[in-house]
């Protein structure tokens, strides 16, 4: 069984098709969601400045790296939030 997971804020998504910008970046980042089907991403250069936002449906992104798992491997042994403190 193949299950598609939606994009949650601040994954890194490919985007595909018609969606894709102008530009030579394919990859972006969810900023924004709008329901289940769409959502708004942020495309940006080589040295992370913003270049354009653009709306993409479902069926023309895909998660290349959660947000989540960056977060979960950081704070895994508490030793940020004793930096932070």
């Amino acid at each position: 069984m193949d299950v598609k997971l939606n994009p949650k804020l601040l994954d890194v998504v490919a985007i595909r098709g018609d969606s894709a910008p102008t530009s030579t970046a394919k990859t972006g980042t969810v900023v924004e969601s709008f329901g289940h089907d769409s959502w708004l991403v942020e495309v940006a250069d080589e040295r992370g400045i913003p270049r354009e936002l653009i709306t993409v449906r479902a069926a023309d992104v895909q998660v290349l790296w959660p947000a989540t798992s960056a977060a979960s491997e950081e704070g895994a042994d508490g030793h940020s939030r004793h930096l932070f403190e």
